[in-house]
This record gives structure tokens, sequence and C-alpha cells, in this order.
């Protein structure tokens, strides 16, 4: 999966396990993405280098995450770990086991 160097002892499925990944997921996106490679050298269109620490790159991430997840957009109230949800203003907290 895209790890540059892996230990002969190293297991994808614990790596996606400790880091909360789907490996299924994972391995659906690498297909689809060797895929598309494929087809762009087939009718010869240049592949271009991945611009993931651009402004607008990430904005773009932010915006299809938002759109994913707009349901449970949550606005901090007292800056304590209160949250509103801006769907229906029901009072929220973070769960302390989150990446947060």
């Amino acid at each position: 999966m895209f790890l540059p160097v892996i230990p002969s002892d190293f297991s994808v499925e614990k790596w996606c396990q400790d880091y909360h990944l789907n490996h299924r997921a994972l391995q659906t996106a690498d297909a689809i993405r060797s895929e598309l490679t494929d087809i762009l050298k087939r009718i010869e269109l240049p592949i271009s280098e991945t611009s993931f620490g651009t402004k607008t790159n990430t904005l773009n991430i932010k915006r299809a995450l938002l759109a994913g997840f707009f349901m449970q957009i949550a606005r901090d109230v007292d800056g304590s770990g209160n949250y509103f949800t801006l769907t229906n203003r029901h009072m929220a907290q973070v769960h302390p086991a989150s990446s947060y």
C-alpha cells in the first residue's frame, strides 16, 4: 500500500486495525488508483504528482469531509468541550477516545 519499506513481520491488517482504518476500503482505493493510472498511461496522458500539501487541496478535502458529515457538524459553545450540533441544536461532546 504506499509504504516505501515494509519489514518482513509487518501486517497491513494489524496496522489498519491499530489506526482504525478499513483494510478492505484501502485495498479498493489502491485498486481504483492503479486502474486510473493504467487508463492514463494507455491514453498517454501525463500522471502528475499529488498536491496534498497545497491550500487548494486542503480546502477541497475539508469540503468533501463536510459534505459527507454535514449532519454531524457542531459548533464550540464555550471552549470547554461542549458543542451544539448545527442541525438540531443538541448538546454534544467529543468522545475522549477519539482522535480529536
